[in-house]
């Protein structure tokens, strides 16, 4: 998961390849299904924090949240936009949203996962179901994963691999310090 405090008066002066790739990348607004910039959505004047984290619905993602709500009122004290993006359609962020209790004002869904891979984010092993799997035995394994099936049948695909290689991250397959990480708890 990445975080960091961004506004465009503050970083127009410093060149940031994170600020312009944060800027440029699109995401679905899951109010309306249109796409916007990921740091779109804050009132003039205010700053934006920018949390980036991985499939909506899995475990981490929900316990950040959880501990961001709590300060969310300071945030908007603040005049700080909080704008959360995970990786998930926009039937994902509408029950992420239920879930969590987190407006889907502050929320960005990245369905193919661009903003992560141009910010070079550990993307787990890369790897994709085989042929034989079927799409009915994707939609069986994805229906008991957070997120469920993806309304959009062309994102049936890319959402099993998608899990299939976040739960080997979880496995710490090709995911740097996730191991150690669940061992310190």
């Amino acid at each position: 998961m990445l975080a960091a405090l961004l506004s465009s008066a503050a970083w127009s002066l410093i060149p940031s390849a994170a600020y312009q790739i944060a800027r440029e990348i699109s995401v679905v607004d899951p109010r309306t299904g249109s796409t916007v910039s990921s740091l779109d959505g804050a009132p003039a004047g205010w700053k934006t924090l920018l949390v980036i984290l991985p499939q909506l619905g899995e475990f981490d993602s929900s316990e950040y949240v959880e501990h961001l709500l709590p300060v969310k009122d300071d945030l908007d004290k603040a005049s700080i936009f909080l704008r959360v993006v995970g990786i998930g359609d926009v039937d994902a962020a509408n029950r992420f949203a239920k879930f969590t209790g987190l407006s889907t004002d502050n929320i960005g869904v990245d369905p193919s996962a661009k903003l992560h891979e141009a910010l070079k984010l550990h993307a787990g092993p890369q790897w994709r179901a085989p042929d034989f799997v079927s799409d009915d035995v994707k939609r069986f394994l994805l229906n008991s994963l957070p997120g469920g099936v993806p309304s959009d049948p062309s994102l049936l695909g890319p959402t099993f691999d998608a899990w299939l290689c976040y739960l080997a991250q979880c496995a710490g397959i090709a995911a740097p310090g996730t191991l150690p990480e669940i061992a310190r708890g």
